[in-house]
């Protein structure tokens, strides 16, 4: 998909601002490859069906994602990133952990995550993604290097674009 700038659209407006010919003459349309926008591979942590459905319908939306990885519990996002860990092309570059999930929690699996981070090829960055406004879960996940903030659900689209917007390019 290719967006372009509409430079006829534009004329009437730009000459009385430039008013030299020639560098009127100089400008070109812009062609911007909506492909060439910053997208990432993000990991869903969640055992929540519809939070995850709903997570991965927003996520696409925004067109910041390349790709979704959904997992239903810590063991099995913990068993892919090992799997693949010298493969930084497969693994996530942000990752929504929730807390409470059945077989390994979100406090489980970033204590298995912190003893093979320094293996990964590239930075992974954590989001604690929880519906719980404990304090003690907040404090805790503070704790962890690892984990950049603490959100809140439900998540909304312009929740997701800020999160997603704030992991830097690599």
């Amino acid at each position: 998909m290719i967006s372009v700038c509409n430079f006829n659209f534009f004329e009437p407006f730009l000459k009385p601002i430039i008013k030299n010919s020639s560098t009127f003459a100089q400008l070109k349309p812009t062609i911007i490859p909506v492909s060439n926008r910053l997208q990432h591979i993000i990991c869903l942590i969640d055992d929540d069906k519809i939070y995850q459905f709903t997570a991965k319908k927003i996520l696409e939306s925004t067109g910041l994602s390349q790709d979704i990885l959904p997992f239903y519990n810590g063991e099995e996002a913990m068993d892919f990133i090992a799997a693949n860990i010298r493969s930084a092309n497969l693994l996530p570059d942000i990752i929504f952990l929730d807390i409470n999930m059945p077989v390994m929690d979100g406090w489980q699996f970033l204590e298995s995550f912190k003893k093979i981070y320094t293996q990964l090829p590239k930075p992974i960055t954590i989001y604690m993604v929880s519906s719980s406004v404990d304090d003690y879960d907040i404090r805790k996940s503070k704790e962890y290097a690892e984990v950049i903030d603490y959100v809140i659900k439900p998540i909304n689209r312009e929740r997701f674009e800020q999160l997603i917007n704030r992991v830097p390019a690599l």
